[in-house]
């Protein structure tokens, strides 16, 4: 199963396939190739058995193919959502299914690019030479420096780095107030009120975290 990453609402997610024939796993044309999309494990698909041709392989290369679909809301994609896409196909007389997961952004995802650009293009504006990314993650409007670490429980609570992170007073994500990106140390330090509590959101590809994660400063 892969993951083919997190995408906005009207992007075009990229569908990628390989054939192999069963006896010895050399690279073999389909004769049937299918795929079709549900959301957050409906077994009601969005998209159901649409095919690829089989006769038209990604260029030229024997049993590689590759599709992709607009994730728009007028075929019934949501933010926020999760999506299970499955590869149906036939390979010399043997079916065969592949998986692949995918996401869409929500909201709030979209709202802190927008915050992280605007504080990136501040601190662009204010002329800054040589500026590193971590000049501009120590956002917020309170007094209180905080610091927020980020490590993955599933997996012995290694540091997850380069993460985007983004804060907001309420749980929708609405009202972001400051974001940043992690370091080395799966840490990034923000500027908040002490004693109010917040809504952390996470979002890195290829992880899926729960959000948004509470925390009192």
């Amino acid at each position: 199963m892969a993951y083919l990453g997190s995408w906005k609402i009207d992007d075009c997610v990229p569908i990628p396939v390989t054939t192999h024939q069963v006896s010895t796993g050399a690279a073999f044309a389909p004769t049937a190739l299918t795929y079709s999309i549900y959301e957050d494990g409906s077994t009601t698909g969005i998209d159901e058995d649409v095919a690829i041709p089989v006769g038209a392989p990604f260029d030229g290369i024997t049993g590689c193919y590759y599709v992709r679909r607009q994730l728009t809301t007028a075929a019934g994609f949501e933010k926020g959502k999760n999506y299970v896409c499955v590869i149906k196909t036939t390979v010399d007389g043997v079916s065969a299914v592949q998986m692949h997961l995918f996401q869409i952004e929500n909201v709030a995802a979209e709202i802190a690019d927008a915050v992280w650009d605007e504080a990136l293009a501040g601190h662009d504006a204010a002329g800054a030479t040589g500026a590193k990314l971590n000049d501009v993650q120590t956002l917020g409007p309170g007094a209180t420096e905080w610091t927020y670490t980020l490590t993955s429980t599933e997996l012995g609570n290694p540091p997850i780095a380069d993460a985007d992170v983004w804060v907001s007073t309420n749980a929708a994500g609405t009202n972001v107030i400051a974001s940043g990106k992690t370091n080395a140390n799966g840490e990034v330090t923000f500027y908040l009120d002490s004693g109010s509590t917040y809504y952390i959101f996470r979002q890195k590809s290829g992880w899926d975290f729960t959000n948004p994660d509470v925390e009192t400063v």
